[in-house]
């Protein structure tokens, strides 16, 4: 996530080190010398904003607490740093957002944890707060926020699209317009604008390493136009004063590996690699006989559902989104079709397509869905909607009708044991797993236990005897040399309600995990390549 000095000749960035073993903040002239290390602290420092007057770099230094961070204010020569506030980033992947007004007398800090959430000013004179923006929905979290160069307009990330809004002095004037009509289209990242401010540079369609880089312009009259020869994998864009643009051009290389096990949650050897790219596969499942396995994987340029077998051989493309992209693949028992997720011409959708290819066929039509999963009759579709504020948990009937709803006080992630006696869900994306009896095809709240404080909502599977997961890392603990991210598979034991460690990789954990029926093999996705490099463009094409 670089950041332009006002002149345009320095960028400040955040680097792992020549020995990468820690982020830290970091200033480097355009095209000559070595960086110069401004921070040291051992935990993770993220996010640099210079301030326009050229005198200061604001960061995010990561606690190891979920979400959370301090904000940090630096010399950009170097020097004392300064604690300005603590702050709270929600949702279990999400960043944090910092923006300097025009007379780097203010700094902009989203807060969901303060008693009303949402995008703040604070004061670097005074300390004193102002709510800029209140955060609309428990979901609809406000990110990426950007101060137009003359400071009358903001452009931020609302739910996945662009807007922007005109500026009072300090306060909002009318109603935000909308910029981008294909939701999820920024995803987390900055936005930065042109020196003449008619453009707005963002990133679009990001996904598991993936993303280009677009720009729109601010009075929303035209539709987005991309960025060429920026590739597919940039991301982080800023731009200079005199029209220089810099962004991240990273790489994710995330492969599908094979444990063998010998008896429910129990390792049976060493892992091998069994579907692999120079790109991200993952989020893959298992079909009923372990014949086959449907994963994610972005070879293609986009998250796109792929199909194998489970020896990884004869691998098939089965959606092809050329505006949209696809994830969180989940076979039907019978073999016949596949669930997954879907953003598609401004929907967040669940889809079915036929298990050796064919015409997808949509199966919601209200809210934000996603993370499918199969009833263990193959009767009914479970998936996440954000609906009212919050996600919770619905089915569907395979064969269409009603929508029924599962879980009242929000939940996310749900899934049945293959022999139906069991569910489990995630009320939040806070790592806090949730197993429950299922009586007459109904979840037990009265019954519910806690598996653990520490799933991944992305990688975990559940059996007949237990569930198999990774531990969540917050990213205050990514790149943290004190407690780096977790390499372990665990196994919660239904019958005894233990926990065990399973297996400690070599690497971390990506996204997915599935286990066989018979429980003698485990698939999971590990991070075998993770970096990224600043690219420089002298001028936006």
């Amino acid at each position: 996530m670089p950041a332009f000095s006002p002149d345009g000749t320095q960028v400040a960035f955040v680097w792992d080190g020549p020995e990468e073993n820690n982020a830290d903040i970091y200033v480097k002239v355009v095209g000559t010398g070595e960086p110069l290390r401004l921070t040291s602290d051992p935990a993770r420092d993220d996010a640099p904003a210079w301030s326009p007057d050229g005198r200061w770099i604001a960061f995010v230094r990561r606690t190891a607490a979920h979400f959370q961070g301090d904000v940090y204010v630096v010399p950009a020569l170097g020097g004392v740093e300064r604690k300005v506030r603590e702050t709270v980033f929600s949702g279990q992947y999400a960043g944090p957002t910092l923006a300097w007004t025009s007379d780097s007398k203010w700094l902009a800090v989203r807060d969901d944890g303060a008693p009303v959430p949402g995008l703040y000013l604070i004061s670097l004179e005074t300390g004193e707060s102002r709510l800029l923006l209140e955060r609309p929905t428990e979901d609809g979290i406000d990110r990426g926020a950007a101060f137009s160069p003359d400071g009358r307009q903001l452009a931020f990330t609302r739910s996945g699209r662009l807007y922007a809004v005109d500026l009072d002095g300090l306060k909002p004037k009318g109603t935000p317009r909308p910029l981008t009509r294909e939701a999820g289209a920024t995803n987390l990242r900055p936005q930065a604008w042109s020196p003449d401010q008619k453009y707005i540079v963002f990133q679009r369609h990001t996904s598991a390493g993936t993303g280009t880089l677009w720009r729109v312009r601010a009075d929303g009259s035209e539709d987005p136009l991309p960025i060429p020869n920026t590739g597919h994998s940039a991301f982080a864009p800023a731009v200079s004063r005199g029209g220089r643009l810099v962004y991240a051009e990273g790489t994710y290389d995330a492969n599908i590996w094979r444990l063998p096990l010998h008896g429910p949650g129990v390792s049976g050897g060493s892992p091998a690699r069994l579907i692999s790219s120079s790109r991200f596969d993952g989020s893959m499942a298992l079909s009923a006989d372990g014949r086959h396995v449907a994963f994610t994987s972005t070879r293609s340029g986009t998250e796109q559902i792929w199909a194998a077998d489970s020896d990884g051989s004869r691998p098939a493309q089965l959606t092809n989104y050329h505006e949209g992209f696809a994830g969180s693949p989940r076979w039907s028992p019978d073999g016949s079709l596949i669930a997954y997720d879907t953003v598609f011409n401004d929907r967040f959708d669940i889809c079915i397509v036929p298990a050796g290819g064919g015409s997808p066929r949509r199966m919601t039509n209200t809210g934000k869905n996603k993370l499918p999963a199969w009833s263990a009759d193959g009767k009914f579709i479970y998936f996440s909607s954000e609906r009212d504020g919050r996600f919770d948990v619905w089915k569907k009937p395979r064969s269409g009708g009603q929508e029924i709803r599962v879980t009242r006080n929000g939940g996310i992630g749900g899934r049945e044991s293959p022999d139906g006696k069991f569910f489990s869900y995630f009320p939040a994306e806070d790592g806090r797993l949730w197993l429950l009896p299922l009586r007459d095809n109904v979840p037990d709240e009265s019954q519910k236990r806690l598996v653990t404080d520490r799933a991944s909502l992305l990688a975990f599977d559940i059996s007949k005897t237990g569930i198999y997961y990774g531990v969540f890392v917050s990213f205050g603990e990514m790149g943290d040399r004190t407690d780096p991210p977790s390499k372990s598979l665990y196994f919660y034991d239904f019958a005894t309600g233990a926990t065990r460690t399973i297996t400690t990789l070599s690497k971390p954990l990506s996204i997915g995990v599935s286990v066989s029926r018979d429980e003698s093999f485990l698939l999971f996705s590990q991070l075998d390549g993770n970096g990224s490099d600043l690219m420089l463009m002298e001028s936006v094409p």
